[in-house]
């Protein structure tokens, strides 16, 4: 991974109550951060918001699931908003200044009812899904084929490829080789290396 995605805690804790379909199309997202960056324009209603801040669905249909990030330090991007869409956006500044400033304003910001998040709550994203490590390429496939709002079944009459085999990619029990991944990529819209 050239890029470490790591949650915000609150982030961490609604991740574990969305439904697993658009937890798979989370996992994979997260790849696509590691893998590449910020910018995902591959993504359903992908777009830069202001300043450093992006976001994307999650699922087609409703309700729409969404994962707002941002960059930090230039190699870490956060998730730090995950949820449905009519919840009531969060709002955050990011602050820029001398530790001791920082460490003035944090405590304001305590003492006026704000939260701050701390270093400390920070939570790497394979440390709440290992396979994110162990099976990218599978995880990577559910997530997309979650993404587009397919069963294994359509997926396997899309390409040709059998769903036993399709489940046996996506559990990493096979391989993807590079004209599966080819045939994968356009049906799913994304690049084919992804798989690789």
């Amino acid at each position: 991974m050239a890029w470490e995605v790591v949650y915000s805690r609150k982030a961490a804790k609604l991740r574990e109550r969305i439904p697993g379909r658009v937890k798979s199309a989370l996992d994979a997202l997260v790849l696509d951060l590691a893998a590449t960056g910020p910018v995902r324009g591959d993504w359903p209603n992908y777009s830069k918001l202001s300043g450093e801040l992006h976001h994307c669905h999650l699922k087609k249909g409703h309700p729409t699931y969404v994962a707002v990030w941002r960059a930090e330090e230039y190699v870490l991007w956060r998730l730090f908003m995950l949820g449905r869409t009519k919840k009531h956006r969060t709002e955050t500044i990011q602050l820029v200044g001398s530790p001791e400033v920082i460490n003035r304003l944090r405590k304001y910001a305590v003492k006026v009812g704000a939260g701050v998040i701390e270093p400390s709550e920070r939570i790497p994203a394979i440390e709440l899904s290992p396979e994110l490590v162990t099976n990218s390429a599978g995880v990577y496939l559910r997530g997309i084929r979650n993404r587009e709002d397919l069963t294994q079944d359509a997926l396997a009459q899309i390409t040709g490829i059998s769903r036993s085999n399709i489940s046996a990619m996506e559990h990493g029990r096979r391989p993807i080789g590079k004209e599966t991944a080819k045939r994968l990529a356009a049906a799913l819209n994304c690049d084919y290396r992804r798989f690789l």
